[in-house]
């Protein structure tokens, strides 16, 4: 795992279930009770989860790499959705008082991708240091 995902990947699990980017085929691969793939899915763990996406290098200076990371926030309606997502800025990003460490690059909007299938997909970067 890139370092800082698993700073991400703990902040993010205690606001709901939340998937690191090799689990991206769970969802869509879900055969629970009812309902099958991604609704199904969402179903089963309450209207909501996380997919982090793989954390992309955009620049490097020596041992200092800017990396961003797509977060996928999926919800049953758009509401729920954006919902999520600003939950999410604002445990990454912090407030105005208290910044976080994670600056956000793009917010978003949620969309429709499929039948009760909605989400939204900002995106943050953080300052990596090699060591």
């Amino acid at each position: 795992m890139m370092p800082g995902l698993s700073d991400v990947l703990a902040k993010l699990s205690v606001l709901t279930r939340t998937l690191e980017p090799e689990q991206a085929a769970v969802p869509q691969n879900y055969a629970g009770a009812g309902a099958r793939g991604i609704p199904g899915y969402l179903t089963s763990v309450g209207g909501q989860y996380i997919q982090l996406e793989e954390p992309e290098v955009v620049s490097t200076s020596g041992s200092i790499s800017r990396v961003w990371i797509t977060i996928a926030c999926v919800a049953s309606d758009r509401m729920a959705s954006d919902a999520l997502a600003l939950l999410v800025q604002r445990t990454l990003s912090g407030t105005q008082a208290r910044r976080g460490i994670y600056r956000p690059v793009k917010l978003d909007f949620a969309r429709q991708t499929g039948p009760g299938v909605y989400v939204t997909r900002p995106i943050f970067e953080f300052i990596h240091i090699q060591e």
